[in-house]
């Protein structure tokens, strides 16, 4: 089971950050969605696989606002023994004017908080001045 555990870390790969900042390099944004994505189908295709998947915290630490919300329960769960990795970021050219990301980021963070202890990195960039508030909201 640790040689297949091994090859599913392998095959998710892992999302580098920027010694500089502690944030994801720009080329890995997606990493975090499709890490998920393919840690989902992994966990699919056999119960000796989703054994092996679920059981492996690694796959399932990066946690972020647009996450469905049993997505992101899972993610917690899963995730908290190899530390969780919690980003939020919002880019106003990125997100339009109706976005929930005000939303999902106090959803995320009043469902993470129960598991702050286990949290590894927190980054939150917002270069909106309108979502500011925010920042008020989580501390």
């Amino acid at each position: 089971m640790e040689i297949l555990s091994e090859i599913f870390k392998s095959s998710v790969g892992e999302p580098q950050l920027d010694p500089r900042i502690g944030a994801l390099f720009e080329e890995n944004q997606g990493a975090l969605q499709r890490r998920l994505k393919y840690a989902r189908r992994i966990s699919h295709v056999c119960r000796t696989f989703r054994r092996v998947a679920v059981g492996e915290s690694s796959l399932w630490n990066w946690i972020w606002p647009q996450m469905a919300f049993s997505a992101l329960q899972a993610a917690l769960e899963r995730g908290q023994a190899a530390g969780l990795h919690i980003r939020a970021e919002y880019h106003s050219r990125f997100f339009p004017r109706t976005s929930t990301f005000e939303a999902d980021c106090l959803r995320l963070f009043a469902t993470a908080a129960k598991y702050s202890p286990k949290w590894r990195t927190v980054f939150v960039e917002v270069t909106s001045p309108p979502l500011l508030w925010l920042l008020n909201e989580i501390g």
